[in-house]
């Protein structure tokens, strides 16, 4: 328990009725306790506006009984299945706070001496974790951050899906035509995409003839390929070692996934324009973006994941947000690898990481540091390192309100 938990709870919420929620699809289950010790019996509620008002008033009359100024409630980070009853008891005035669920794996134990976990007892060990102040004031997805985040999330699920549709064109290409790939070099390209619509199988591309897919490779192409590229796939097809049973079926299917394709990169392409949109209204946006390297999804990701690095007092806090802090684990004589926690926000940490392979490259302001880094560290530590470091200059760029200086951000930062 951190004395700045402690200092909190005794302070802020020692006259509260204190308690935590386990979230589940349909049912949710509540614990709460007074200061004095008497306690609500957990109890189940359903999940809706019903079931949500008869929570509601159960604690409110605890509290009312008790004669206490408030409710602190706790709960786990369950997705979107608690974030309906987290906002409305916000609205109610209760204080909601989360509760991270590998301290309450840790924890059961000391409750009972027991391994036991159930949806009745995890309320009761989220509580005591209230108790001792061991708990963490969720990010309010409200806002140009809330937007940020949703809009950075559903790219991100975008892409993954881009690439789920990519590698599952390419197991049905490899079965009639496995040379096509050898030969336009990548399937994710305008031109390939174009050609597999009108020509999935080696006698499609064959049936065309040199002349109509020459023309046809260099309109789509902007003239980059042309004839000797055509004749090169037509050869391909003549001496395609590709599979010839159920074709048109095979064939139906690459046509799907082509469409599929193009349909994703729209949604793509008009969730981009919207993040755009929105990082015209934000100055901090516009402070992380003149820093070399880092483009509008990067600075829209770490908006929307900090809900805003000028709410941060030190670089501290958003290391800790980031999973970035180092700990290590000795004991003795015996001294422990310093690691990095990886607790908080990952999507956080891998955006940081991904900006920070960029800060590696030759001609980045860092490249001296990494250099020195990697003389005494492996590849991926000194990567950390300064992702840590490029954190670190942000953080002083927003709270300073000035645009990028490689001579002060890396020297004094």
């Amino acid at each position: 328990m951190t004395k700045v938990g402690q200092t909190l709870i005794k302070s802020e919420f020692s006259n509260h009725v204190i308690g935590c929620f386990d979230i589940g699809k349909n049912k949710q289950y509540a614990y709460a306790e007074a200061p004095n010790g008497k306690y609500l019996k957990v109890f189940n509620f359903n999940n809706d506006l019903a079931g949500f008002q008869a929570c509601y008033d159960k604690l409110e009359n605890f509290r009312k009984e008790e004669n206490l100024e408030g409710i602190l409630m706790g709960s786990e980070s369950t997705g979107s299945y608690g974030e309906p009853l987290g906002a409305w008891l916000t609205n109610m005035g209760v204080k909601m706070v989360g509760v991270n669920s590998k301290h309450v794996r840790r924890y059961k134990e000391v409750i009972d001496n027991s391994p036991l976990k159930s949806d009745k007892k995890d309320p009761v060990v989220g509580t005591r974790i209230v108790q001792q102040g061991a708990y963490y004031n969720p990010l309010p997805s409200k806002g140009l951050p809330g937007e940020l985040r949703e809009q950075t999330k559903h790219r991100r699920m975008l892409k993954i899906k881009i690439n789920r549709v990519v590698n599952q064109l390419e197991s049905q290409i490899i079965r009639v035509f496995p040379e096509f790939i050898t030969v336009m070099k990548s399937i994710d390209l305008k031109t390939s995409m174009s050609l597999l619509t009108d020509c999935p199988l080696p006698e499609d591309i064959i049936a065309m003839g040199e002349r109509k897919l020459t023309r046809k490779m260099e309109k789509i192409s902007h003239k980059r390929l042309g004839k000797e590229r055509a004749k090169e796939l037509l050869k391909t097809a003549n001496e395609s070692i590709g599979i010839t049973e159920c074709s048109a079926s095979i064939s139906m299917i690459i046509r799907d996934l082509v469409d599929e394709y193009k349909f994703l990169n729209n949604q793509l392409e008009r969730i981009e324009i919207a993040i755009k949109t929105l990082l015209i209204e934000s100055s901090e946006a516009q402070i992380l973006m003149s820093h070399p390297g880092i483009g509008f999804i990067t600075a829209a990701e770490i908006i929307g994941e900090t809900g805003g690095l000028n709410n941060y007092s030190n670089s501290g806090k958003l290391m800790k947000l980031a999973g970035l802090n180092l700990y290590e684990v000795s004991s003795g004589i015996r001294k422990g690898q310093r690691r990095i926690t990886k607790r908080g926000r990952c999507d956080l940490r891998h955006t940081l990481y991904l900006a920070g392979l960029r800060m590696c490259k030759k001609g980045s302001p860092y490249r001296a540091q990494y250099e020195r880094y990697i003389k005494t560290m492996k590849k991926p530590q000194a990567v950390i390192a300064i992702a840590k470091k490029l954190l670190r200059v942000l953080h002083t760029l927003v709270k300073k309100n000035e645009i990028f200086n490689p001579a002060y951000a890396v020297i004094k930062a």
